[in-house]
C-alpha cells in the first residue's frame, strides 16, 4: 500500500511495509508451532545421542573410540552426553514417542523429569505441563515438593517395618544411607535454581528491615552449611568415583 503525505508543501509517497500475517495472534500461533517442532526434534536427537553414548560406554561398539572422543568431535560437554545417556536409560523409545506427542514437552522439561523414577508419576507431570496445569518455570518447585513427600513416606515406612520386625541380630543396610543421600541431592538440585533466584532478588525486600534481617540470617546459615558440606561432598564424590 502506498500513502501520499505532505512534507513542507511537497507530496512524498511512503510505502508501508506489509506484514506476513493477518494479525498478531496468527503470527504467535505460527511461530509457536515452529518452536514446538524444533523442541520435539531436539528432544528426539537428545535421546538418540544418549542411546549411542550408552553403546559406546557399555559395549565398545566403535572400538577404541570413547565417549570423550565423541564429546570432542561433537563439541558437546561430556556431562551433557552422560545426561542424554541417562535420558535414554530412563525412557524407552515407545515412551519417548508418547512424550513427544504431548504439547510443551521438550528437553528442558524432560531433563528435570529424569529425576522422577516412577514412570506413572513422571507421565502425570508431563500431562500437567501439556495441559497447562503446571508451567515449565514451576517444575523445579513441583518436583522438589514431590521428592520431599517421597523421602518422608520412605522414612515412615522404614520406621514401621522396624517396629513390627521381630528381634534379630543387627544387620547393616549398605543401601539405605546411599539412597537417602542420592534422593536428598536430587531435591537439592531442584531447589538450587530457586535459591539462586531468591539471592538475586534480595533488593526486593531490602526496604523492610524485619524481613531483610531474617533473610540475611538465613543466608548466613545457608553459607555455613554449604561450607561444612563441601569437603564431605568432595570426599563422597571421590570414593563413589572409585566404584562406579
Amino acid at each position: 500500500m502506498i500513502e501520499t503525505i505532505d512534507v513542507v508543501g511537497t507530496a512524498v509517497e511512503v510505502k508501508e511495509e506489509e506484514t506476513s500475517f493477518a494479525n498478531f495472534e496468527e503470527m504467535v500461533t505460527y511461530f509457536r508451532g515452529k518452536v514446538d517442532t524444533i523442541s520435539k526434534i531436539t528432544l528426539r536427537t537428545c535421546w538418540e545421542i544418549g542411546k549411542e553414548v550408552k553403546l559406546i560406554k557399555e559395549s565398545a561398539v566403535y572400538g577404541e573410540k570413547t565417549v570423550e572422543n565423541f564429546a570432542s568431535e561433537m563439541d558437546i560437554n561430556i556431562k551433557g552426553l552422560y545426561r542424554y545417556a541417562q535420558f535414554a536409560s530412563e525412557y524407552t523409545e515407545a515412551e519417548l514417542e508418547v512424550s513427544i506427542a504431548k504439547d510443551h514437552i521438550g528437553w528442558g522439561v524432560v531433563n528435570k523429569l529424569i529425576s522422577v523414577k516412577d514412570k506413572e508419576d513422571r507421565s502425570e507431570f508431563e500431562d500437567k505441563i501439556a495441559e497447562g496445569e503446571i508451567k515449565p518455570s514451576q517444575l523445579d518447585e513441583e518436583i522438589s515438593v514431590y521428592m520431599s513427600g517421597l523421602a518422608a513416606g520412605e522414612d515412615a515406612s522404614e520406621e514401621g517395618e522396624a517396629a513390627e520386625a521381630p528381634a534379630a541380630p543387627a544387620r547393616r543396610n549398605y543401601n539405605k544411607n546411599i539412597k537417602k543421600c542420592a534422593a536428598s541431592l536430587e531435591i537439592l538440585n531442584n531447589l538450587l535454581p530457586l535459591v539462586l533466584k531468591d539471592l538475586d532478588d534480595a533488593d526486593d525486600i531490602a526496604g523492610d528491615d524485619d524481613k531483610y534481617t531474617k533473610y540475611i540470617d538465613n543466608v548466613y546459615t545457608l553459607r555455613e552449611n554449604i561450607e561444612a558440606a563441601e569437603p564431605k561432598l568432595t570426599q563422597v564424590k571421590e570414593r563413589a568415583a572409585l566404584l562406579a
